[in-house]
Protein backbone atom coordinates (compact mmCIF):
# COMPACT_ATOMS: atom_id res chain seq x y z
CA UNK A 1 0.00 0.00 0.00
CA UNK A 2 1.18 3.64 -0.70
CA UNK A 3 2.65 5.28 2.24
CA UNK A 4 0.98 8.22 1.80
CA UNK A 5 -2.63 6.05 1.42
CA UNK A 6 -2.10 4.26 4.48
CA UNK A 7 -4.69 4.64 7.35
CA UNK A 8 -2.17 6.00 9.38
CA UNK A 9 -1.41 8.76 6.72
CA UNK A 10 -4.56 9.66 5.92
CA UNK A 11 -5.24 10.12 9.43
CA UNK A 12 -2.56 12.61 9.92
CA UNK A 13 -3.41 14.29 6.84
CA UNK A 14 -7.06 15.10 8.09
CA UNK A 15 -5.73 16.09 11.63
CA UNK A 16 -3.08 18.71 9.95
CA UNK A 17 -5.87 19.59 7.75
CA UNK A 18 -8.41 20.06 10.68
CA UNK A 19 -5.57 21.63 12.48
CA UNK A 20 -4.90 24.44 10.00
CA UNK A 21 -8.70 25.34 9.53
CA UNK A 22 -8.67 25.86 13.65
CA UNK A 23 -5.84 27.81 13.24
CA UNK A 24 -7.49 30.32 10.53
CA UNK A 25 -10.44 30.39 12.90
CA UNK A 26 -8.14 31.52 15.77
CA UNK A 27 -9.63 28.54 18.14
CA UNK A 28 -6.19 28.05 20.24
CA UNK A 29 -7.33 26.39 22.94
CA UNK A 30 -8.94 23.43 20.68
CA UNK A 31 -6.30 23.53 18.13
CA UNK A 32 -3.18 22.95 20.62
CA UNK A 33 -4.24 19.85 21.89
CA UNK A 34 -4.46 18.43 18.42
CA UNK A 35 -1.07 19.62 17.45
CA UNK A 36 0.43 16.79 20.37
CA UNK A 37 -2.28 14.37 18.94
CA UNK A 38 -0.85 15.13 15.40
CA UNK A 39 3.12 14.64 16.60
CA UNK A 40 2.46 11.73 18.57
CA UNK A 41 1.02 10.09 15.01
CA UNK A 42 4.27 11.13 13.25
CA UNK A 43 6.42 9.80 16.10
CA UNK A 44 5.56 6.36 15.09
CA UNK A 45 5.99 6.74 11.50
CA UNK A 46 9.52 5.95 10.39
CA UNK A 47 11.75 8.59 10.00
CA UNK A 48 11.88 7.96 6.07
CA UNK A 49 8.18 8.39 5.68
CA UNK A 50 6.77 11.11 3.66
CA UNK A 51 5.11 12.21 6.43
CA UNK A 52 7.27 12.19 9.63
CA UNK A 53 8.98 14.96 11.36
CA UNK A 54 12.21 14.17 10.00
CA UNK A 55 11.42 14.37 6.71
CA UNK A 56 9.56 17.81 7.17
CA UNK A 57 12.43 18.71 8.66
CA UNK A 58 14.16 18.18 6.21
CA UNK A 59 12.09 19.64 3.16
CA UNK A 60 11.70 22.96 5.52
CA UNK A 61 15.55 22.92 5.83
CA UNK A 62 16.21 22.29 2.27
CA UNK A 63 13.45 25.07 1.42
CA UNK A 64 15.14 27.38 3.45
CA UNK A 65 18.74 26.79 2.39
CA UNK A 66 17.72 27.56 -1.63
CA UNK A 67 15.32 30.99 -0.13
CA UNK A 68 18.84 32.08 1.39
CA UNK A 69 20.87 30.85 -2.04
CA UNK A 70 18.36 32.52 -3.95
CA UNK A 71 18.69 36.04 -1.31
CA UNK A 72 22.33 35.91 -1.79
CA UNK A 73 22.19 35.74 -5.42
CA UNK A 74 20.21 38.55 -5.51
CA UNK A 75 22.19 40.77 -3.42
CA UNK A 76 25.14 39.67 -5.30
CA UNK A 77 23.80 40.96 -8.56
CA UNK A 78 21.95 44.22 -7.15
CA UNK A 79 25.62 44.89 -5.79
CA UNK A 80 27.12 44.53 -9.15
CA UNK A 81 24.28 46.90 -10.68
CA UNK A 82 25.05 49.66 -7.96
CA UNK A 83 28.78 49.58 -8.50
CA UNK A 84 28.17 49.76 -12.31
CA UNK A 85 25.79 52.25 -12.36
CA UNK A 86 27.94 54.26 -9.28
CA UNK A 87 30.60 54.55 -12.34
CA UNK A 88 28.38 56.50 -14.48
CA UNK A 89 26.82 59.13 -11.57
CA UNK A 90 27.81 62.32 -10.24
CA UNK A 91 28.54 62.36 -6.90
CA UNK A 92 27.20 65.22 -4.73
CA UNK A 93 29.37 66.84 -1.82
CA UNK A 94 29.10 64.52 1.60
CA UNK A 95 28.20 66.11 4.45
CA UNK A 96 30.25 67.63 6.28
CA UNK A 97 31.71 67.18 9.68
CA UNK A 98 29.95 69.70 12.66
CA UNK A 99 31.75 70.90 15.67
CA UNK A 100 29.93 71.95 19.13
CA UNK A 101 28.65 75.28 19.58
CA UNK A 102 29.79 75.25 23.31
CA UNK A 103 33.86 74.54 24.65
CA UNK A 104 34.14 71.04 25.71
CA UNK A 105 35.98 69.69 27.81
CA UNK A 106 37.32 65.95 28.59
CA UNK A 107 37.03 62.61 26.69
CA UNK A 108 35.42 59.83 25.68
CA UNK A 109 32.83 59.60 29.01
CA UNK A 110 33.99 62.15 30.64
CA UNK A 111 33.34 64.28 27.65
CA UNK A 112 30.64 67.59 28.70
CA UNK A 113 30.31 71.27 28.03
CA UNK A 114 32.38 73.63 29.93
CA UNK A 115 29.16 75.97 30.55
CA UNK A 116 27.75 79.03 29.19
CA UNK A 117 30.88 79.26 26.69
CA UNK A 118 30.85 79.40 22.94
CA UNK A 119 33.41 77.37 21.24
CA UNK A 120 36.13 79.92 19.14
CA UNK A 121 36.48 76.63 16.21
CA UNK A 122 33.15 77.31 15.69
CA UNK A 123 32.74 78.79 12.09
CA UNK A 124 30.74 82.13 11.77
CA UNK A 125 29.44 81.52 15.65
CA UNK A 126 29.87 84.57 17.57
CA UNK A 127 28.16 86.50 20.36
CA UNK A 128 25.26 88.40 18.48
CA UNK A 129 24.81 86.81 15.53
CA UNK A 130 21.61 86.17 13.78
CA UNK A 131 21.30 82.14 13.99
CA UNK A 132 18.56 79.77 12.70
CA UNK A 133 18.35 77.35 16.02
CA UNK A 134 16.73 73.82 13.95
CA UNK A 135 16.03 70.55 15.68
CA UNK A 136 18.67 68.08 15.42
CA UNK A 137 17.00 64.65 14.16
CA UNK A 138 18.41 60.86 15.74
CA UNK A 139 18.55 59.46 12.25
CA UNK A 140 20.71 58.16 9.12
CA UNK A 141 22.13 60.49 6.95
CA UNK A 142 21.37 60.38 3.39
CA UNK A 143 21.17 62.45 0.41
CA UNK A 144 19.48 63.11 -2.71
CA UNK A 145 19.77 65.01 -6.43
CA UNK A 146 17.05 64.79 -8.92
CA UNK A 147 19.03 61.88 -10.21
CA UNK A 148 20.24 59.42 -6.88
CA UNK A 149 20.04 58.69 -3.70
CA UNK A 150 23.26 58.67 -1.52
CA UNK A 151 23.99 57.42 2.15
CA UNK A 152 26.79 58.56 3.79
CA UNK A 153 29.38 55.94 5.91
CA UNK A 154 31.40 56.57 8.30
CA UNK A 155 34.85 54.61 7.75
CA UNK A 156 35.89 54.94 11.18
CA UNK A 157 34.34 52.56 13.51
CA UNK A 158 32.22 53.86 17.08
CA UNK A 159 34.20 55.66 19.41
CA UNK A 160 37.88 55.66 17.43
CA UNK A 161 39.96 58.55 18.23
CA UNK A 162 41.14 58.53 14.83
CA UNK A 163 38.10 60.08 13.12
CA UNK A 164 37.67 63.03 15.66
CA UNK A 165 40.71 64.65 13.29
CA UNK A 166 40.07 63.27 10.39
CA UNK A 167 39.07 65.46 7.16
CA UNK A 168 35.20 64.79 5.78
CA UNK A 169 37.18 63.25 2.59
CA UNK A 170 38.87 60.76 4.98
CA UNK A 171 35.99 60.00 7.55
CA UNK A 172 33.18 59.98 5.30
CA UNK A 173 32.56 58.29 1.84
CA UNK A 174 29.05 58.29 0.10
CA UNK A 175 26.86 55.02 -1.32
CA UNK A 176 24.71 54.89 -3.95
CA UNK A 177 21.31 53.51 -2.61
CA UNK A 178 19.22 54.25 -5.96
CA UNK A 179 19.04 55.83 -9.18
CA UNK A 180 16.29 57.51 -11.60
CA UNK A 181 16.25 54.96 -14.42
CA UNK A 182 13.41 57.14 -16.19
CA UNK A 183 10.87 59.61 -14.67
CA UNK A 184 9.03 57.45 -12.15
CA UNK A 185 11.75 54.78 -12.17
CA UNK A 186 14.25 54.38 -9.26
CA UNK A 187 16.02 51.20 -9.04
CA UNK A 188 17.95 49.90 -6.28
CA UNK A 189 15.77 50.55 -3.18
CA UNK A 190 15.73 47.01 -2.63
CA UNK A 191 19.24 47.47 -1.53
CA UNK A 192 18.38 49.14 1.91
CA UNK A 193 14.47 48.59 2.77
CA UNK A 194 14.68 50.53 5.45
CA UNK A 195 15.53 53.95 3.58
CA UNK A 196 13.32 52.67 1.12
CA UNK A 197 10.52 52.93 3.25
CA UNK A 198 11.44 56.56 4.37
CA UNK A 199 11.76 58.13 0.92
CA UNK A 200 9.51 56.43 -1.15
CA UNK A 201 6.72 58.72 -0.34
CA UNK A 202 8.92 61.68 -1.99
CA UNK A 203 10.72 59.78 -4.82
CA UNK A 204 8.48 62.16 -7.03
CA UNK A 205 9.54 65.04 -5.35
CA UNK A 206 13.11 64.25 -5.67
CA UNK A 207 12.69 64.64 -9.37
CA UNK A 208 11.89 67.87 -8.94
CA UNK A 209 15.22 68.98 -7.42
CA UNK A 210 17.08 71.41 -9.19
CA UNK A 211 19.65 69.99 -11.32
CA UNK A 212 23.18 70.65 -9.75
CA UNK A 213 21.49 71.03 -6.29
CA UNK A 214 21.29 68.07 -3.60
CA UNK A 215 19.03 68.16 -0.05
CA UNK A 216 20.47 66.62 2.72
CA UNK A 217 17.90 64.78 5.07
CA UNK A 218 17.77 62.64 7.95
CA UNK A 219 16.28 59.23 7.34
CA UNK A 220 14.21 58.05 10.54
CA UNK A 221 12.54 54.98 11.17
CA UNK A 222 11.48 52.86 13.82
CA UNK A 223 14.12 49.98 12.87
CA UNK A 224 17.25 52.54 12.25
CA UNK A 225 16.90 54.60 15.40
CA UNK A 226 16.54 53.51 18.88
CA UNK A 227 15.06 57.02 19.48
CA UNK A 228 12.03 55.71 17.84
CA UNK A 229 11.35 51.94 18.46
CA UNK A 230 8.61 52.86 20.51
CA UNK A 231 6.74 53.86 17.33
CA UNK A 232 5.48 50.88 15.29
CA UNK A 233 5.92 51.85 11.52
CA UNK A 234 7.47 54.88 11.84
CA UNK A 235 9.32 55.76 8.55
CA UNK A 236 10.07 59.65 7.42
CA UNK A 237 12.60 61.84 6.34
CA UNK A 238 13.23 65.56 7.86
CA UNK A 239 15.44 67.77 5.42
CA UNK A 240 17.82 69.70 6.67
CA UNK A 241 20.65 70.84 4.42
CA UNK A 242 21.08 72.08 0.75
CA UNK A 243 24.11 72.22 -1.46
CA UNK A 244 24.78 73.28 -5.19
CA UNK A 245 27.61 72.24 -7.04
CA UNK A 246 30.12 74.80 -8.49
CA UNK A 247 29.96 73.85 -12.12
CA UNK A 248 26.69 72.20 -13.99
CA UNK A 249 27.12 68.37 -13.60
CA UNK A 250 26.91 67.56 -16.96
CA UNK A 251 30.59 68.74 -17.35
CA UNK A 252 31.92 66.11 -14.33
CA UNK A 253 33.44 63.29 -14.85
CA UNK A 254 31.09 59.57 -14.53
CA UNK A 255 32.22 58.56 -10.77
CA UNK A 256 33.80 62.06 -9.50
CA UNK A 257 32.79 64.29 -6.70
CA UNK A 258 31.62 67.66 -7.12
CA UNK A 259 34.39 70.10 -6.99
CA UNK A 260 35.70 72.74 -5.03
CA UNK A 261 34.06 75.70 -4.92
CA UNK A 262 30.61 73.89 -4.33
CA UNK A 263 28.61 75.09 -1.19
CA UNK A 264 26.24 74.78 1.57
CA UNK A 265 23.58 77.16 0.64
CA UNK A 266 22.04 79.60 3.56
CA UNK A 267 19.52 77.87 5.28
CA UNK A 268 16.89 79.82 3.95
CA UNK A 269 17.09 78.31 0.56
CA UNK A 270 16.67 74.62 2.40
CA UNK A 271 13.25 76.25 3.62
CA UNK A 272 12.27 78.01 0.27
CA UNK A 273 12.88 74.47 -1.59
CA UNK A 274 11.23 71.75 1.07
CA UNK A 275 8.05 74.29 1.09
CA UNK A 276 8.11 74.27 -3.23
CA UNK A 277 8.66 70.52 -3.45
CA UNK A 278 6.35 69.94 0.23
CA UNK A 279 8.86 67.94 1.18
CA UNK A 280 9.30 67.43 5.66
CA UNK A 281 12.11 69.37 7.12
CA UNK A 282 13.48 69.80 10.41
CA UNK A 283 11.69 72.45 12.69
CA UNK A 284 13.43 75.91 13.02
CA UNK A 285 13.79 79.20 14.92
CA UNK A 286 15.14 82.44 14.50
CA UNK A 287 17.49 83.43 17.49
CA UNK A 288 20.14 85.90 18.52
CA UNK A 289 22.82 84.03 19.51
CA UNK A 290 24.65 84.22 23.06
CA UNK A 291 26.61 81.62 25.00
CA UNK A 292 24.03 82.09 27.82
CA UNK A 293 20.73 81.24 25.28
CA UNK A 294 22.85 78.25 24.14
CA UNK A 295 23.34 76.97 27.44
CA UNK A 296 19.99 77.31 28.60
CA UNK A 297 18.48 75.05 25.20
CA UNK A 298 20.30 71.99 26.70
CA UNK A 299 18.12 72.77 29.61
CA UNK A 300 14.85 72.49 27.56
CA UNK A 301 14.89 68.60 26.67
CA UNK A 302 11.68 68.51 24.76
CA UNK A 303 10.35 65.83 22.34
CA UNK A 304 10.64 66.32 18.64
CA UNK A 305 8.09 68.67 16.69
CA UNK A 306 5.03 66.02 15.90
CA UNK A 307 7.10 63.25 17.21
CA UNK A 308 6.72 61.65 20.48
CA UNK A 309 10.15 60.92 20.63
CA UNK A 310 12.98 62.49 22.51
CA UNK A 311 14.91 64.93 21.01
CA UNK A 312 18.35 64.69 20.14
CA UNK A 313 18.99 68.51 20.19
CA UNK A 314 19.31 71.39 18.05
CA UNK A 315 22.13 72.60 15.13
CA UNK A 316 22.67 76.34 14.87
CA UNK A 317 23.33 77.79 11.49
CA UNK A 318 24.86 81.49 10.60
CA UNK A 319 21.85 83.04 8.72
CA UNK A 320 23.38 84.57 5.36
CA UNK A 321 26.30 82.02 5.81
CA UNK A 322 25.36 78.19 4.61
CA UNK A 323 29.07 77.23 5.45
CA UNK A 324 28.89 78.33 9.41
CA UNK A 325 27.02 75.37 11.50
CA UNK A 326 27.40 74.08 15.01
CA UNK A 327 25.87 71.32 17.00
CA UNK A 328 24.32 71.49 20.74
CA UNK A 329 23.64 67.98 22.08
CA UNK A 330 21.97 67.02 24.97
CA UNK A 331 23.73 64.22 26.38
CA UNK A 332 26.96 66.08 27.15
CA UNK A 333 25.11 68.61 29.82
CA UNK A 334 26.85 66.26 31.68
CA UNK A 335 29.49 63.42 31.27
CA UNK A 336 28.41 59.51 31.78
CA UNK A 337 30.54 59.17 34.61
CA UNK A 338 28.44 62.30 35.98
CA UNK A 339 25.31 59.87 35.08
CA UNK A 340 26.38 56.19 36.16
CA UNK A 341 27.45 57.80 39.60
CA UNK A 342 24.32 59.67 39.67
CA UNK A 343 22.47 56.16 38.56
CA UNK A 344 23.84 53.71 41.23
CA UNK A 345 23.05 55.96 44.37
Amino acid sequence: MDEVASPRSVEITQLGTRIRALKAEGAEEVWRPLVLQLNQLKDALPSSHPLSRERFAAVKQQEAATKKQDENERTRRLHEQLASQAAKMVFPLTQRKIVHILQTQGQGDDFKYCGPVLNPEAPGMCEGADVWVTEKWDGTTVQATCNGIFKRLDKFSKGSKAKRSAAVADRYELRLVAWREAPGVWIGLESDERIAECVRPYLSRFEQIPPDTCIFFEAVHTKINQAFKHLPGFADIRVFDTATCAVPCSSIEPGAQWPEGSQFLDFSCTIELCQQLHLPMVEFKQHELTAEAAFSWIHEQREYTGVSAALEGFVLRAKGNGGAVAKLRFEYLTTRNEKRALESR
